[in-house]
């Protein structure tokens, strides 16, 4: 029996072991949407795979539809990212709360457009703004995911536009920005 290959781009938002050698990752796909997909072998220390399925980075991968689950057949990644400590931060903090709001397999390449286009404006960011980096995200994904309807103070900050102003300008509105989000995630049930 074959199985059809699905070729996409995935950010990895989170990993967990499983089994003796494999893990289990959580990863935002720009043609499937979310997926739960395993790969076996991945910790063994001759694995291929190993050294690109690392969490936060964006990959090229094809998958395999199994009974319960999807696997990772390939993958490529580009450069590695070192992240400072604070960047890291702010990231994790925005893939793990992108987890927990993603419910199923829906597709939205706005969303991933979004998530992937963030992340390479993040290695622009100074380590002191990754906050601010945050703050920008959430709004924007909670935007995209339909949490937050874009007001009068929203608007400026909803647009495609990645630049060191809109930081800027982030700094002066942070506090009505943190009360927006915090009412969108309060009416997602978060």
């Amino acid at each position: 029996m074959s199985h059809h290959i699905y070729n996409t781009k995935g950010v990895i938002l989170n990993s967990r072991t499983q089994r003796e050698a494999d893990r289990v990752y959580s990863i935002l796909t720009e043609d499937l949407g979310l997926v739960r997909a395993t790969a076996q072998g991945v910790r063994k220390g001759s694995s291929k795979l190993g050294g690109i399925l690392m969490k936060f980075s964006l990959i090229n991968l094809s998958l395999v539809k199994g009974r319960n689950i999807w696997r990772i057949t390939t993958a490529t990644g580009d450069e590695r990212v070192k992240w400072s400590r604070m960047k890291l931060v702010s990231l994790a903090r925005v893939l793990s709360l992108l987890e927990k709001l993603i419910h199923g397999e829906e597709k939205s390449k706005k969303l991933f457009q979004t998530l992937v286009e963030s992340i390479e404006f993040l290695k622009s960011v100074e380590d002191n703004e990754s906050e601010l980096w945050e703050v920008l995200v959430v709004s924007r994904l909670l935007n995209s995911l339909g949490y937050m309807s874009p007001t009068e103070t929203l608007k400026g900050y909803l647009t495609d536009e990645w630049s060191q102003e809109l930081i800027r300008e982030t700094l002066k509105n942070k506090k009505n920005l943190v009360q927006l989000i915090n009412k969108g995630l309060k009416e997602s049930g978060f």
